[in-house]
């Protein structure tokens, strides 16, 4: 299952279950035995378990999860902080069912205990802590983690406690699982740093909770972005194959939410497939010209075309002779030149570009375009003149992030890839401020200028207007090469060229595609080893 829920949805999501007819305790008793499953899945040693059991429902899951063991025939052994009257009504209640198995408990975690335990157990406090752990709570987790560093297994209950659920930011300090047993769907936080650090390996188990539809408009299930994005989704990848020949791909986003890439049309030509024109590259930055044109090439696109600077035409035709080039001069690059030579350079010619805007379905600017004034033309010529679906990487961002107005006014549908640094450029917003929430950060941009974001890190991140996000965190270290993001780039423009009328999330699937490649590249070679020009040749394990 892979829709995620924060933790504010978590909630309205169990209400609405509960409303709906289904007990908050068999809820509970439903977590508990989810996590007995995965425990006994991953073949933990059961025979002395410790569990860390909160004063909320997530310590009345830890409390179930005791007696269940202890009906199987284990002795778990408690630790319990807090007073009675601070206790959720479902956890008293567990409480009470539990008393009569007299088991071993205990407010604080001796160390002579936990030196025995084979296995810890984290139901502290689940997806509901908001603020920083303190005194006691502090205190057992820094005792739970020096125990852990011993070689015992950590298993987390819904969330690491200490881990904000919806950003994935440490509070003060965090439990550090092996595996985290996410009940009912994923949270955010833990696939987004540092949470999914802490998480370890993430087991989604279901226990009836009635989770919201991906598109419902049910202001019950949906928080408006200025809270939190509405709704979120795990993008992952999928290989189908129906014959042996062929491996066709499919983005999963929900469990019933599937998107399957169309079968190529085998009467097709050149244009079925579509057209993308790539504004590309500068005097001193040919290979971005290159590494976005032959991924977008690489996604099944039926034609190329790169716009570049003159000084490209020769390399570019004998690297890439499948692309065709379209180019301008630009004087102020040509160091070379008298001004009186430059002044007879005919450097821009307007109605060319706008020929080659008519020609393509789909536009990408920016990879190695420079910052120049030339580079400045021709990037407010494209928004203000074109209507096509649009990509803006690298030199376009930064050239807007002095005035994002074009960028809101652009008629047509358009995506920007920036990284965190060139998010920071264009919202002004502070460079850790985005990485401790960027699924915000992606989400009100989207809202405020109307188009999608694919924020890129390590965990990356995909947000439209309407506000939905989805998170990409299955990527390598792979990707953390010069060239990677003008693949990226180059791949998500191919996509909207291809499946230019379907209703495909574009950027969702090139981030999931890149991620993918990087990886297929690092197991071919390494991951320290792999250059960008690797990855366009792994498209074709799922194109």
């Amino acid at each position: 299952m892979d829709q995620i829920l924060t933790a504010m949805q978590m909630k309205q999501a169990d209400m609405s279950t509960i409303r709906g007819g289904t007990p908050s305790l068999i809820l509970m008793e439903r977590a508990a035995m989810a996590v007995v499953t995965v425990m006994q899945k991953h073949q933990l040693d059961l025979s002395f378990p410790v569990i860390f059991c909160g004063t909320g429902n997530n310590g009345g899951d830890g409390l179930a999860i005791a007696r269940i063991l202890a009906d199987i025939g284990y002795a778990p052994v408690l630790i319990a902080p807090g007073g009675s009257g601070r206790f959720s009504e479902e956890r008293m209640r567990q409480e009470d069912m539990l008393r009569p198995y007299g088991l071993m408990q205990y407010e604080y975690p001796e160390r002579e205990i936990l030196s025995r335990a084979t296995v810890l157990i984290d139901a502290m406090f689940g997806t509901g802590l908001t603020r920083p752990l303190q005194d006691t709570w502090a205190d057992c987790t820094e005792k739970l983690n020096d125990a852990a560093s011993e070689g015992i297994p950590v298993v987390a209950v819904d969330m690491p406690s200490g881990i904000h659920t919806d950003t994935g930011q440490v509070l003060g300090t965090a439990v550090k699982a092996d595996v985290t047993v996410a009940l009912a769907a994923l949270k955010p936080g833990m696939l987004l740093d540092p949470g999914r650090q802490y998480a370890g390996k993430t087991e989604v188990m279901p226990i009836g909770v009635r989770l919201p539809e991906a598109d419902a408009a049910d202001d019950a299930f949906t928080e408006k972005v200025n809270t939190h994005p509405g709704f979120l989704k795990s993008a992952s990848l999928s290989a189908e194959s129906s014959e042996p020949d062929s491996i066709r791909c499919r983005m999963r986003v929900a469990e019933q939410d599937l998107y399957a890439f169309p079968k190529r049309d085998e009467t097709g030509n050149k244009g079925t497939f579509g057209k993308s024109l790539l504004i590309t590259g500068s005097r001193t930055i040919c290979g971005a010209a290159y590494l976005s044109a032959v991924s977008a090439l690489r996604s099944g696109i039926g034609m190329a075309k790169i716009y570049t600077e003159e000084s490209n035409r020769i390399p570019l035709a004998a690297s890439l002779p499948e692309a065709l080039i379209s180019t301008y001069s630009d004087p102020e690059q040509d160091r070379d030149k008298s001004m009186e030579d430059c002044g007879k350079v005919q450097s821009w010619d307007a109605e060319q570009l706008d020929l080659d805007l008519d020609w393509a379905d789909a536009i990408l600017i920016g990879c190695g375009l420079g910052c120049g004034s030339m580079a400045r033309r021709i990037l407010s010529h494209v928004l203000e003149k074109s209507d096509k679906p649009l990509v803006l990487d690298a030199d376009a961002l930064n050239l807007l992030s002095e005035d994002i107005k074009p960028l809101k006014d652009y008629r047509g549908s358009c995506v920007i890839t920036p990284h965190v640094l060139e998010m920071s450029r264009l919202t002004g917003k502070k460079v850790r401020e985005i990485k401790a929430d960027p699924c915000r950060a992606a989400a009100e941009f989207a809202a405020e200028t109307g188009v999608t974001v694919l924020l890129k890190d390590a965990v990356s991140v995909a947000a439209d207007p309407s506000g939905r996000v989805w998170i990409y965190a299955d990527g390598c270290s792979a990707l953390a090469a010069a060239g990677s993001g003008d693949v990226l780039a180059g791949l998500l423009c191919g996509l909207l060229t291809r499946f230019r009328k379907e209703k495909l999330p574009a950027a969702a699937l090139a981030m999931c595609l890149h991620g993918e490649s990087g990886r297929a590249a690092a197991e071919r070679t390494s991951a320290s080893a792999v250059l960008a020009g690797d990855l366009p040749a792994e498209f074709s394990g799922w194109l």
